[in-house]
């Protein structure tokens, strides 16, 4: 049996679980769909919503099982409410803050004047 096979069956598991997520392959990982709630500082969504993430398992017999005992989690956890993003969300370090528009302006004006230097039209490049 091919790995296609395998996920059409593991979907199935899933749907008659009625877990309400599902397993999908995208390139060589596989990806959860499902009705997720909207990730926190991410969205300006209050409700949720169909959303996709990467499990980040390999796509392969014993990545197919891990993403199935893990859709099996999600979907127990969305029926209970009890559904955090904490886990799933690529943060670096859990304490830091997401950056917003101003931070990013911010760095980039300081590597461009690492690479530039400061004259009069440079510096009228930031005037408003």
């Amino acid at each position: 049996m091919d790995i296609e096979d395998s996920l059409t069956q593991a979907n199935a598991r899933l749907k008659q679980a009625k877990l309400r997520v599902s397993i999908y392959r995208r390139g060589n990982t596989f990806w959860l769909q499902g009705t997720f709630p909207p990730k926190p500082h991410i969205t300006h969504k209050t409700k949720p919503y169909q959303q996709r993430f990467s499990l980040r398992l390999p796509v392969n017999t014993v990545g197919l099982q891990q993403a199935e005992r893990q859709a099996k989690l999600i979907g127990a956890e969305l029926s209970l409410g009890q559904f955090t993003w904490e886990p799933y969300l690529a943060v670096q370090d859990k304490d830091e803050q997401p950056k917003i528009v101003k931070d990013w302006i911010a760095q980039f004006e300081d590597g461009y004047w690492k690479r530039r230097k400061k004259t009069v039209s440079s510096q009228n490049t930031w005037k408003v």
